[in-house]
């Protein structure tokens, strides 16, 4: 089905730069993954990881600790052996094969503790994720007395983590055991070494038990040491080896770089459009062909999962083309970075983003405008007696329990409202949804103030909010199934535009006065 719409004008700081890298791989990632992990392995990634880095690598420099270590342990074995040499010289015949079976133990235990370390990873996912799930629900578990039970799983959960530590202390008592025993057959060597040659000196005899006993604690030292090195810089190697295997959102292609002023008019075309979430999903968007005409008002509208946020997303080029093309201003997007096209477009989503952190952080969170140009925002979405009711003004910290969804809404608008002018295209994804009537019609109101010039195209719940629309886009199973102004289709009692609002009227979202043809 090919569309065209056309309106007449009387109807219209401090941060470990691995992490840096990391966070910046997975906001590029995460979107084109169908099957993300459960919540722990994130924060696995970010906490674990990032944790044992910044203590390995930035926190009193463990690695180049581990280095000086490693190196000082070695030294002192080697003064240790030629002192002992000196004092027996035959002893230094069992040498050889000790630092043979050193080696071939000293093997075994690093790859022993390096696979405990990623037990020990494991082992802390559910823990880590069921802390942020009580975090996030601590309402409803002491609403509905859950807490004993939450407790114990956590009780049962940390047990559950600390096993592979319990197997690290005890191989670290095996090292012990096994160098214990070496430096034993040395002593037994030395002192049958000592009463087979009688010519051997008392004093020297008492130099090589000293430094015989004391060999046990620096090879001890020594592997520890080395343990320790190989174990830091294995977690940095496990961040460059996420950094380097992440594969990523954006493709060669996508090379383009438009001018400052793209897109000027925000004229939006749909040519013959299939979208996916990965390109070798199933489309959630077939044979889609409609062009948008600079500054009109497009309503998108259908039953759930019919894919009108999937539309959106395409814009925004959150999910995958895999047919046929978008166009704005006549440029294919599909050749433009992706993070230049949600840079150029305005949206506000179903659920408002609030960020921890400031007032301020939250509007601007680039600090590209003055106090008063974020002022003049607040107090346009009508928060401003909100405002000056802080302290701090716009430095008071801002939490989403004391908001309500309205206000979280328009603060959320705010941000949008800072651009230094109006974007040419605004989306908005069910933005009304979640909000009272009085915040909706604030936030059409403005919509219409502010973006009188712009193309607008809404996802609607309550299709009153698209009722002043110049066009509807009704949408079933991925496919436009009906397209038109919507007092024309109103009048036909077989569309499916009007057998939806037919069906919101009955249930009592809106009264079926709303339309203004």
């Amino acid at each position: 089905m090919d569309t065209v719409i056309t309106i007449d004008h009387d109807g219209l700081n401090l941060k470990a730069q691995p992490s840096d890298q990391i966070v910046a791989n997975l906001e590029s990632d995460i979107l084109i993954q169908e099957d993300i992990p459960p919540i722990a392995p994130v924060p696995d990634v970010f906490e674990e990881q990032d944790i044992e880095a910044r203590e390995a690598l930035a926190n009193a420099s463990r690695q180049v600790g581990a280095m000086i270590q490693t190196l000082d342990g070695a030294l002192d074995t080697i003064a240790e052996v030629v002192l002992i040499t000196q004092s027996s010289p035959w002893t230094a015949l069992t040498f050889p094969p000790i630092f043979f079976i050193l080696y071939i133990f000293q093997k075994f235990y690093l790859r022993t503790s390096r696979q405990i370390r990623y037990l020990d990873l494991e082992a802390k996912s559910p823990l880590f994720s069921s802390f942020l799930e009580t975090c996030d629900g601590i309402a409803t578990i002491r609403g509905f007395g859950w807490q004993e039970n939450f407790r114990q799983l956590n009780m049962h959960l940390t047990d559950e983590s600390q096993k592979p530590f319990y197997l690290m202390y005890s191989i670290q008592c095996w090292l012990t055991l096994v160098l214990n025993l070496i430096v034993m057959g040395i002593v037994v060597v030395l002192v049958v070494l000592a009463f087979e040659l009688r010519n051997t000196p008392g004093g020297a005899l008492g130099v090589a038990l000293n430094n015989v006993s004391a060999i046990s604690a620096t090879l001890a030292y020594v592997i520890e040491a080395w343990t320790s090195l190989e174990t830091s810089i294995g977690a940095l190697a496990r961040l460059k080896s996420f950094e380097a295997e992440t594969p990523s959102e954006h493709l060669p292609r996508e090379c383009y770089t438009p001018t400052n002023a793209w897109p000027s008019e925000g004229k939006i075309q749909f040519l013959n459009l299939a979208l996916s979430y990965r390109t070798e999903s199933d489309p959630v968007i077939r044979g889609m062909n409609v062009t948008i005409p600079p500054g009109a008002k497009i309503g998108i509208c259908g039953r759930p999962g019919s894919g009108k946020s999937s539309l959106i997303l395409g814009l925004l080029r959150l999910n995958e083309i895999t047919k046929g093309r978008i166009l704005i201003d006549d440029l294919d997007i599909i050749e433009v970075p992706r993070e230049t096209i949600r840079q150029k477009l305005a949206a506000l989503p179903q659920d408002p983003l609030i960020l921890p952190g400031s007032i301020r952080a939250n509007l601007d969170p680039l600090q590209n405008h003055t106090d008063e140009a974020i002022m003049s925002a607040i107090s346009r979405v009508g928060m401003l007696n909100w405002l000056l009711s802080n302290e701090e003004g716009l430095d008071s910290a801002i939490q989403k329990e004391p908001l309500s969804s309205g206000q979280q809404q328009l603060i959320t608008f705010a941000r949008i409202l800072l651009k230094p002018k109006p974007s040419p295209i605004l989306l908005l994804d069910e933005a009304t949804s979640m909000v009272d009537v009085q915040t909706e019609a604030t936030m059409m109101k403005l919509i219409w103030e502010q973006f009188q010039d712009s193309t607008v195209i809404a996802v609607a719940h309550r299709l009153n909010t698209i009722a002043d629309f110049n066009f509807v886009l009704f949408m079933d199973n991925g496919a436009l199934v009906e397209s038109g102004r919507p007092a024309e289709l109103l009048q036909s009692p077989e569309s499916w535009f009007s057998g939806l609002w037919a069906k919101q009227v009955q249930d009592g979202a809106q009264s079926a006065g709303e339309i203004r043809s």
